[in-house]
């Protein structure tokens, strides 16, 4: 995928040194014709034996007339939208409406592939992630200073029609999705077959779907062009067929076979470094330059963040997540806050007298005070349980070894560990009930029977513990002066700081308000722990406590660290040259 990223990343220099926006169905045709050249000698040498099987030659002519190789043939014209936008709007605003392909991308290969288990299961905090990336990647770009596009037009109807064109491109883009559930039925129908040097029937097929789709869009593009009154010489077409090659086909290639060899989608999100890598090459040749350093280097730091978080294969904690998230978050607002703040109301918001530090103080107080007390109730109920879960196992374990309690007891207990429903916990626990009244009519003797009550009691504890949920109440006045905490360390400011105070004050702040939206989620975290099992089946007839992996842990605490200090350090510099330069 960084492959692919950079290859893409060459794509806006082509547009603007080509003239791409004044013949975009013609730069179009180019760069379509360089990636179905780029792909026919790859396709020919690498699955030279597909190719010549017959079965999977009638399964590709079966299926090439398809709604998915339609959706392909509109997929492909992907870059003449993009340049007939430049033509009515600035570049930068077309990438920035573009680059929400991802999410489309995503979103659309989770709905074709719902009935199956290839991906992961999306999260709430993945498409966090990958809204944090785009966020970022809005930064880069507002940083620039584009000397091309029409950034000067301001005719409505021409901005109406380059942000429609933008979105249509982005929408186009997504549609790729089709070509990788071509792909995969092609190979489904085609059955196991040996990887050609590591590559998979896969990515034949979606390459396939590609090469099938371009056939008709390389003539399409071309007579468009030539029907709009484009011109382009001879010698920039051939520089759009050479990009269609090195750029378009390469890193198609590797986006490709980057989806098909995971179950995390949100690598998509690496797309988003794309206009870091861009604006390089435009700098390069004169085509952009940056205005606005600070945008740059939080729209960097959204973007490697976003990107380490997803890609890691280490679950990070929901509060480390939210910890590094808040950092960013806070650090880009303190940074830029008199400029917002400004821009919204007139003027900052700046505290007279000495009143501000006393009320942030206070709301703190309260915060951390209720976090306290709710924190330690939640482990001491934890440890409770676990200790009693522990026992209880231990004592069913013993009965069932001593034949008084069926086999399958221990199963039944191990079903109420890991209950996370109502339902779940419900019915794990009535199965669990009738093995001791199995046990009990079966006549044990009078210490088996002491014995089964024991358990018995240690059951009820345990369930009678579990079926109580997050107090909501309870939470949402921590996440009330949580809020409260945030909005009056960020909104808020003494106004007699400047130099080394200001500097010092502000680094504190966005530390602050990062620290508190972290303590307030990693509340979750500690209920997850507490719900998650804490015993597990190791072999037959065999069950021991669950071990989290030691490894792991330690690589996310340390991915989490070198994050955050970076992300602190980017801001200190910010800051520093905000007050003190």
């Amino acid at each position: 995928m960084i492959a692919a990223t950079a290859g893409y990343s060459l794509v806006p220099l082509v547009i603007a040194t080509a003239g791409g926006s004044e013949s975009p169905f013609l730069l179009n045709g180019g760069l379509t014709l360089g990636l179905w050249i780029g792909y026919v000698p790859f396709v020919w040498h690498g699955y030279a034996d597909l190719l010549r099987d017959q079965t999977v030659r009638r399964a590709i002519r079966s299926r090439l007339w398809s709604w998915p190789i339609l959706f392909m043939v509109v997929n492909n014209f992907e870059f003449a939208f993009f340049a007939w936008s430049a033509k009515h709007i600035d570049i930068a605003a077309t990438a920035i409406l573009f680059e929400t392909w991802p999410v489309l991308l995503i979103a659309l290969t989770l709905w074709l592939y719902r009935n199956e288990q290839r991906y992961r299961r999306s999260s709430f905090s993945m498409w966090l992630l990958v809204a944090v990336g785009f966020a970022g990647f809005v930064f880069v770009v507002l940083s620039e200073s584009a000397t091309t596009g029409a950034s000067g037009n301001a005719d409505i109807g021409s901005v109406t029609a380059g942000v429609t064109l933008a979105v249509i491109a982005s929408a186009v883009t997504s549609l790729s999705a089709f070509g990788f559930k071509w792909g995969t039925d092609l190979a489904a129908a085609v059955g196991p077959r040996p990887k050609a040097g590591g590559w998979s029937v896969e990515l034949f097929g979606a390459i396939v779907a590609s090469l099938a789709a371009n056939t008709v869009v390389i003539p399409a593009n071309l007579a468009a062009g030539y029907a709009l009154g484009e011109q382009m010489s001879g010698g920039t077409f051939a520089i759009a067929v050479g990009a269609g090659v090195v750029c378009h086909a390469g890193a198609t290639l590797c986006w490709r076979n980057a989806n098909l060899i995971t179950r995390n989608l949100g690598i998509n999100a690496i797309g988003y470094a794309t206009p870091v890598l861009s604006l390089g090459w435009l700098w390069l040749f004169s085509q952009a330059e940056v205005a606005r350093v600070d945008y740059l280097v939080i729209g960097m730091a959204g973007i490697v963040t976003a990107n380490l978080l997803i890609n890691f294969e280490a679950e990070i904690q929901m509060g480390f997540k939210a910890l590094l998230i808040s950092l960013w978050a806070c650090g880009s607002f303190v940074t830029l806050r008199d400029e917002a703040l400004e821009a919204v109301a007139g003027q900052g918001w700046l505290w007279p007298g000495d009143t501000y530090l006393g009320s942030l103080a206070l709301a703190a107080t309260v915060f951390t005070l209720m976090l306290s007390f709710r924190i330690a109730r939640l482990v001491t109920r934890s440890q409770r349980e676990d200790n009693t879960m522990f026992a209880l196992f231990q004592n069913v374990d013993a009965l069932a070894e001593r034949g008084v309690m069926e086999s399958g007891a221990q199963e039944r207990i191990l079903e109420i560990d890991g209950a996370h429903a109502a339902d779940e916990l419900k019915r794990a626990y009535e199965e669990a009930k009738a093995c001791f009244d199995q046990a009990r009519e079966d006549g044990p003797s009078d210490e088996d029977r002491h014995r089964l009550g024991e358990a018995e009691a240690q059951l009820n504890s345990v369930v009678h513990s579990q079926r109580h949920g997050i107090e909501v109440g309870e939470l949402f006045a921590l996440i009330v002066f949580a809020a409260i905490t945030v909005v009056l360390g960020l909104l808020g400011r003494p106004a007699n700081v400047n130099g080394w105070t200001g500097f010092l004050f502000e680094g504190f702040i966005a530390a602050f308000c990062g620290v508190v939206i972290f303590l307030m989620v990693n509340v979750w975290d500690v209920h997850r722990d507490r719900a998650t099992e804490i015993l597990e089946r190791r072999g037959e007839r065999r069950y021991g406590v669950a071990l989290r992996d030691a490894e792991n842990r330690r690589f996310e605490q340390m991915t989490s660290v070198a994050i955050g200090l970076a992300i602190v350090a980017s801001y200190t510099s910010l800051l520093w040259h905000k007050w003190l330069n």
